[in-house]
């Protein structure tokens, strides 16, 4: 175990204190003030008897460069920074470890801590080393103000970063891959942030964020190579998804189910195995400036929304239809562009497609299939179903629209005219 530090003796605990940390590896050991002893694969030990000793208001352990392996949790007070070496700072667990375990954890699991901070670190769960446990980075209950920054976690068997309940989670400039299920997990939480952060190759999704009762964003994110959905956000208000990259996810895209009053914008969704973007019960939100490419399924795929602006969305390439609308309500979708969709099978699908939908307005669209090949030549430009009424179809461009025709209304009391462009 490390020392205690001789200057405890003249510590004010009214303000916080800083403690550093050496691994049994790093380079600069004489400036700890906590030594982890050569050969030790127990540093959690000697990282929690620093943690111990701050303060009541806390303070910083600075982990210098080097290696800790751990065998059980570091676990984390209220008001407590754990900052390692950018780039330089490794925890990891032994081989053959095969037990439950997250790497970094809250100290109260039951009551709530406040305040934890961590930052410049590279967590590695070692999951090719071992055969049984749940492993995750770094797993949070009941937490208020967690601020996690510019960390890297990978190779769990589990989760990356997981937080179940709290306050105010904000995760930024993190790269979570290579986990065994979702690279980041925020679950009944009051409102988060995650920003410029990378979720790579995970077992799971890429981010997935549920039940949510606070205003929360999702920025900037890249989820590539993802076995499921490359963001998914469940029953959570009063979003707003801006400027993400999700491709080559194993399932959609992006998925929301039952969130109201969010926004998606200027995010780019491609080549995922389902639906570039997936929203089913999504009421009063905008969903503007997008690009949804190569998709297997449709690029935008809508089922229940009510109230919402869909505005100037590309669709372009994917397999089945380009924007796909059931059950939608009173929903105003301008400005938008479909291309070279139903690629999966010539003349099935459309570059619009509207089933169950009243009351909507499709106006100053642009709508073009692909003529020049057999395969991905789009059915219909627009398709109004038997089961759509009282919709507005206007001012569209739909020359060359679609191989079988550039529209086709078959319901009830849908306004094509005026305006739309349907012949050269």
């Amino acid at each position: 175990m490390g020392r205690i530090p001789s200057l405890l003796r003249n510590v004010n605990f009214s303000v916080p204190v800083t403690f550093v940390v050496s691994a049994s590896d790093s380079k600069n050991a004489d400036r700890a003030d906590f030594k982890v002893p050569q050969g030790s694969v127990n540093a959690e030990g000697v990282i929690n008897q620093a943690i111990n000793q701050l303060p009541p208001v806390g303070g910083e352990i600075k982990l210098l460069e080097g290696t800790y392996i751990i065998s059980g949790p570091i676990k984390l007070k209220d008001n407590v920074k754990l900052v390692g070496i950018p780039n330089s700072t490794l925890i990891t667990i032994p081989n053959n470890l095969n037990a439950d375990i997250n790497a970094l954890q809250n100290g109260d699991l039951l009551a709530a801590n406040t305040n934890i901070t961590i930052r410049e670190l590279n967590i590695d769960m070692n999951k090719a080393n071992q055969s049984s446990g749940v492993m995750n980075g770094m797993k949070f209950y009941n937490i208020d103000g967690l601020t996690c920054r510019d960390c890297k976690v990978i190779n769990a068997n589990n989760r990356g970063i997981d937080v179940e309940g709290g306050n105010n989670i904000s995760i930024n400039d993190c790269r979570c891959t290579d986990n065994g299920d979702n690279g980041v997990s925020i679950v009944n939480s009051d409102g988060c942030s995650v920003n410029s952060t990378a979720c790579f190759n995970n077992g799971g999704g890429g981010i997935y964020i549920e039940g949510l009762t606070a205003p929360y964003f999702v920025r900037s994110s890249l989820c590539i190579n993802n076995a499921q959905t490359g963001i998914a956000i469940l029953f959570s208000d009063n979003g707003n998804l801006t400027d993400n990259i999700s491709r080559n996810n194993g399932d959609n895209g992006l998925l929301l189910l039952d969130c109201d009053k969010t926004v998606i914008s200027d995010s780019t969704l491609i080549n995922n195995v389902s639906n570039g973007m997936a929203l089913s019960n999504v009421n009063f939100s905008t969903i503007t400036a997008n690009l949804m490419e190569g998709n297997s399924l449709s690029g935008m795929n809508i089922t229940g929304a009510s109230s919402s602006d869909i505005t100037s969305n590309q669709v372009l390439d994917n397999g089945q239809h380009g924007f796909s609308f059931t059950n939608i309500d009173h929903c105003n979708i301008i400005s938008n562009h479909a291309r070279h969709n139903s690629v999966s099978a010539a003349t099935t699908y459309n570059n619009f497609s509207f089933v169950g939908s009243t009351g909507s307005i499709t106006e100053f669209c642009n709508v073009q299939t692909n003529k020049a090949v057999s395969a991905g030549t789009v059915q219909y430009g627009i398709f109004l179903s038997v089961n759509t009424a009282n919709n507005f179809v206007t001012n569209n461009d739909l020359i060359e629209g679609g191989e079988t025709a550039n529209f086709q209304n078959n319901g009830t009391n849908n306004r094509n005219n005026p305006g739309n462009r349907t012949n050269v």
